[in-house]
C-alpha cells in the first residue's frame, strides 16, 4: 500500500483517468447530447421573453403562436438530447463499475499471503460492489456535468447582456455557493471513506458469520459471533449518520442560495423595469435564467461532494491493487522452453515478466535459497532454508505440527514473499514470472480445497476450460474420484452445493486433485491435500499421481508411512531449516 498520501491520491486520479479514457467516445457522446439539452433549456427564457416584448405588449398574435412553436420544438430537442445522454451515461456508468471490478479481481487474484491478510474476502467485495459502483457513478454524471459547467458561464453572459447589475447578482450568489461547497468537500471525503471502510468490515464479518456456520454453532460461539457483528454494524451506522449529518446541513444551504438568487433578480428586475431601465420582456427572461441557473449550480455543488466520495472509493481500489508488486525489469534469461514472452494476457501486454510456460508437464526444477519468513509477532518459521527439488521425483515433506511446511510450500508456490532469499522455478527467480505463468506452473493444492457452486464437469474445468468428456473421466480416475462421481445423479454434470457442502471432505479433495491433474502444471504441491483420505487409499492415489508426472515434481506434505516409503526424496522441515532425510 502506498505509504505517501500524495502518491496514493495520485495512483487513485489515475485509476480515475484510465477509465475516462477507456469510454471516451461513451462520454463524448453523453457530453455532446448534454450540451445540447442545456442549449435548449437556455434558449426558453429567451423564447419567452422576446413572446412578451413582442407579442403580448403589441397584440401581435403572430409573435404568440411562433414563439409557442418555437418552445414545442426546443422541448421535444430537450428530451431527445436528455435521452440520449442518459443512455450514453448509463453505459459509462456499467462500463467503469464492470472494469474497476475487473482490475480489483485481477488484483486480488494476485495478492500475497499479507495482502489477502490485509485484504479479506469481505473487503475485497465491498470494494468491488459500493466502490466500484460509486466510480462507476461519477462517469454516469460526466456528462451532464460538463454541460452544467457549459451552461452556467454562457447563462451568466447572457444575463450580463440584459444587464450588468442582474449579472452581478447573480454571480455573486455562484461564488458564496462555491465557497460552501469547498468549506464541505474535504470533510465529505474523509467521512466518505471512513464509511465505507466500516462498510468493508461489516462486510468481512458477515461473511465469516455465515461461511463459518458449522462451527460456531457446533462450539456454541453464537452470542460471540453475533456481538462481533453488532459492534460492526455499530461503527458503520455511527460512520454513515455522520456523512448524513453533513449532507443535512449542505443540501439546504444549496437550495437557499439557489432561491436567494431567483429572489434577488426578480427584486433588481422590478425595481429596473419600473425605473424604465428594462422592459418586461427582459426581467422575465433573466427570472428565467436564474430559475435555469438553480439546477446547475445545486448540482454542480452536489457533484464535487460526489466527485470526494468517487476518490475515497478509488483510494480504497488503489490500496488493492497496490498490494500487488509492480512488473520486474525485462529477464536477462528466460525460462526453460518459454518463448514469446510479448504474449498479450487479457489486459494486455505485460512488460518484463515472461508469460509463456514450458510446453508440458515436464523439465523444471524448484529451488528456494536462503528462505527467512518471520510471521507478525512470531518466531523465524524459516530460518536461511534451503530446498532443491528436481523434476521428475516424487517429494514427502515431514514435520511436527508449525514446523513450517505449509509456509515452505506457500512461498514456493510464490503466495508468501520471504523477508530474504529467492525461489527459483526452471532456474529462474519466481518475481521474473507473470502471475498468469506461474501458476499454469506451480499448483499448490491445500487440505480444504475450494469447490464452487456447478456442476462436477465445471469444478473441474477451471484449469482447463476446453477438456473433452474423456479426459476429465482420465483426471478423476487418476485422482480416484470417477467411482464416486459416477454414483451421483447425473454423473459428471450433477451439481454440488456451494463450497462442496453435498460432499465428503475425502471427496472434495479427490475433485481438487482430479482438478490438478486436468491443469497438468509441471510443479504440483500437495500441503495436506489427501489428509482426509484413509492411508491406502492416500497411498494409492499418490501412485497413481507419481505415474502422471514421471517428468514433473511432485512435493507432497503427509505423514503416511507408505508415503514416505515411495517417495523418491525425503525432507525434515523443523528449526527453520530443511534438511533432507538420510
Amino acid at each position: 500500500m502506498p505509504v505517501d498520501p500524495n502518491a496514493r491520491r495520485r495512483a487513485a486520479w489515475q485509476l480515475l483517468g484510465r477509465l475516462v479514457r477507456r469510454h471516451s467516445l461513451i462520454l463524448r457522446k453523453a457530453i455532446l447530447a448534454g450540451i445540447g439539452w442545456q442549449a435548449a433549456g437556455i434558449a426558453v427564457p429567451i423564447v419567452l421573453g422576446w413572446a412578451i416584448d413582442h407579442g403580448i405588449e403589441d397584440d401581435n398574435r403572430a409573435a404568440i403562436w411562433i414563439a409557442g412553436g418555437a418552445i414545442l420544438v426546443l422541448g421535444g430537442f430537450e428530451a431527445a438530447c436528455g435521452g440520449y445522454r442518459h443512455n450514453n451515461a448509463c453505459r459509462a456508468h456499467m462500463g467503469g463499475s464492470v472494469g474497476t471490478r475487473e482490475e480489483l479481481v485481477a488484483a486480488a487474484l494476485d495478492l500475497d499471503a499479507d495482502g489477502r491478510d490485509t485484504y479479506p474476502p469481505g473487503e475485497i467485495v465491498t470494494r468491488a460492489d459500493s466502490d466500484a459502483d460509486q466510480i462507476g457513478v461519477q462517469l454516469d454524471v460526466i456528462g451532464h456535468t460538463v454541460a452544467f459547467a457549459v451552461s452556467v458561464p454562457v447563462v451568466l453572459v447572457c444575463l450580463f447582456v440584459i444587464d450588468p447589475v442582474l449579472a452581478g447578482a447573480v454571480l455573486v450568489t455562484t461564488v458564496v455557493t462555491g465557497l460552501v461547497v469547498g468549506r464541505y468537500s474535504a470533510v465529505w471525503e474523509r467521512r466518505s471513506e471512513a464509511a465505507q471502510d466500516a462498510a468493508g468490515h461489516t462486510t468481512d464479518a458477515a461473511q465469516e458469520t455465515v461461511e463459518g456456520f458449522k462451527v460456531v454453532r457446533g462450539i456454541g460461539a453464537e452470542a460471540g459471533m453475533v456481538a462481533r457483528f453488532e459492534q460492526r454494524s455499530t461503527e458503520l451506522r455511527a460512520r454513515a449518520t455522520a456523512v448524513g449529518r453533513l449532507w443535512m446541513v449542505f443540501e439546504p444551504v444549496l437550495q437557499a442560495l439557489s432561491v436567494a438568487s431567483v429572489a434577488v433578480v426578480l427584486w433588481l428586475g422590478g425595481e429596473r423595469v419600473i425605473d424604465g431601465t428594462l422592459e418586461i420582456g427582459q426581467v422575465v427572461t433573466a427570472i428565467g435564467f436564474a430559475v435555469f441557473l438553480t439546477e446547475p449550480i445545486r448540482t454542480l455543488g452536489e457533484r464535487v461532494l460526489t466527485l470526494q466520495q468517487t476518490l475515497a472509493s478509488a483510494l480504497r481500489v488503489v490500496d488493492v491493487l497496490h498490494m500487488v508488486p509492480p512488473p520486474s525489469p525485462v529477464p536477462d534469461a528466460e525460462p526453460t522452453g518459454a518463448e514469446g514472452s510479448g504474449r498479450r494476457g487479457p489486459s494486455g501486454p505485460r512488460s518484463g515478466k515472461e508469460d509463456t510456460p514450458p510446453p508440458g508437464a515436464h523439465g523444471v526444477g524448484l529451488e528456494g535459497r536462503g528462505l527467512v519468513v518471520v510471521p507478525a509477532g512470531s518466531r523465524r518459521v524459516l530460518d536461511g532454508a534451503d530446498v532443491a527439488f528436481e523434476p521428475g521425483t516424487l517429494v514427502v515433506l515431514t514435520g511436527g505440527v508449525g514446523a513450517g511446511k505449509t509456509t515452505l510450500l506457500a512461498v514456493l508456490a510464490g503466495l508468501r514473499t520471504p523477508v530474504s532469499g529467492e525461489v527459483l522455478l526452471g532456474g529462474v527467480p519466481l518475481d521474473r514470472w507473470s502471475p498468469s505463468a506461474l501458476r499454469r506452473n506451480v499448483v499448490l493444492v491445500g487440505p480444504t480445497p475450494f469447490v464452487f457452486r456447478g456442476t462436477v464437469a465445471d469444478n473441474l474445468r477451471f484449469g482447463r476450460p476446453d477438456a473433452r468428456p474423456d479426459e476429465l473421466e482420465h483426471a478423476a480416475r487418476v485422482a480416484d474420484a470417477h467411482e464416486f462421481v459416477e454414483t451421483l445423479p447425473e454423473g459428471y454434470d450433477s451439481l454440488i452445493g456451494e463450497r462442496g457442502v453435498t460432499l465428503s471432505g475425502g471427496q472434495r479433495q479427490r475433485l481438487a486433485l482430479a482438478r490438478a491433474v486436468l491443469a497438468r502444471p509441471p510443479v504440483l504441491l500437495l500441503d495436506g491435500a489427501t489428509s482426509a483420505l484413509d492411508p491406502a487409499r492416500e497411498l494409492s492415489v499418490l501412485r497413481a499421481l507419481r505415474q502422471e508426472w514421471r517428468d514433473g515434481l511432485v512435493v507432497v506434505v503427509s505423514a503416511n508411512p507408505g508415503v514416505v516409503d515411495l517417495a523418491d526424496e525425503v525432507f525434515d522441515v523443523g528449526d527453520g531449516r530443511v534438511q533432507v532425510r538420510l
